[in-house]
C-alpha cells in the first residue's frame, strides 16, 4: 500500500480534471484508482474556505502474489499446466477485485473458463475445476485445483452417406483410418486421447482425400 502522499499524487490528474462529480466523473475516478491498485470506498464532498473538497476513501485491491496450478498428470503424457496458465486473465501481478462477494464471482469465472477449455479443447468432459486463496504478505496466493477426470478415445466412426464415394477411389476403410490413432506410442504417452485440435487435424486428412 502506497503512502497517502503518494497515492493523493497518483491519482491528483484525474481528480483536478473534473470540476464536477457527475456520474462520468465518479466513474472515471474509480476507474483511474483501480488501475493503480485501489478500489473507491466512497466518494463525497465537504466544504472549505477555499471552496467544496472531493473526499476520496481507498482501499487496497488485493494483488496476486503466486498462482499455484494443482493438476495430477502422468509424467507420459503432455502436460497441461502452462496450456491452462497461459488461457488465464488471473496472474501473479493482477489485482483482484476488494469486495470478497464479487472476488469470489471474479474466481469462480476464471474456474469456468479453464473448464470449458479442458472440456471442449482437451476432451476431458468430466474435468472440474476448484480455486481457493490465502494472504500472504500484502497480496493473495491464488491455487487451481483441477481434477481432469477420465480420459475419451474416438470409438465407433460411421460414414453417414457411403454412396458418396461411390464414383471415387476412397473407400469408407480409407475415410475411417484417419481418424484412428491406436499405436503402442501412443497410447504410452497419451495420444490416443480425443481432443478438439486432433479432430479438426483428422476431418482436414479426409478433405485431402478427395483433393488428390
Amino acid at each position: 500500500q502506497d503512502p497517502p502522499d503518494v497515492a493523493r499524487t497518483l491519482l491528483a490528474p484525474v481528480m483536478t480534471r473534473r470540476t464536477s462529480l457527475t456520474d462520468a466523473a465518479r466513474a472515471d475516478i474509480a476507474t483511474t484508482a483501480g488501475q493503480l491498485g485501489y478500489h473507491v470506498v466512497s466518494l463525497t464532498t465537504r466544504d472549505a474556505p477555499g471552496g467544496t473538497h472531493a473526499v476520496l476513501r481507498l482501499a487496497p485491491r488485493p494483488l496476486v502474489r503466486k498462482v499455484d496450478i494443482d493438476i495430477k498428470q502422468s509424467l507420459l503424457t503432455i502436460l497441461l499446466d502452462d496450456q491452462v496458465r497461459r488461457r488465464m486473465r488471473i496472474r501473479t501481478g493482477t489485482y483482484l477485485l476488494w469486495d470478497p462477494a464479487d472476488r469470489q464471482r471474479e474466481l469462480d469465472a476464471e474456474a469456468r473458463q479453464i473448464a470449458d477449455y479442458l472440456h471442449f479443447e482437451e476432451g476431458y468432459f468430466d474435468a472440474t475445476v476448484e480455486h481457493s486463496e490465502r494472504t500472504r504478505g500484502g497480496g493473495i496466493e491464488i491455487t487451481m485445483r483441477i481434477q481432469l477426470g477420465g480420459e475419451y478415445r474416438t470409438g465407433e466412426i460411421q460414414v453417414a452417406n457411403p454412396d458418396g464415394l461411390i464414383d471415387t477411389t476412397i473407400d469408407r476403410a480409407a475415410v475411417i483410418k484417419q481418424f484412428r490413432h491406436t499405436t503402442f506410442l501412443a497410447f504410452l504417452f497419451g495420444s490416443e486421447r480425443f481432443t478438439r485440435t486432433r479432430h479438426h487435424d483428422d476431418v482436414q486428412r479426409v478433405i485431402e482425400l478427395f483433393q488428390r
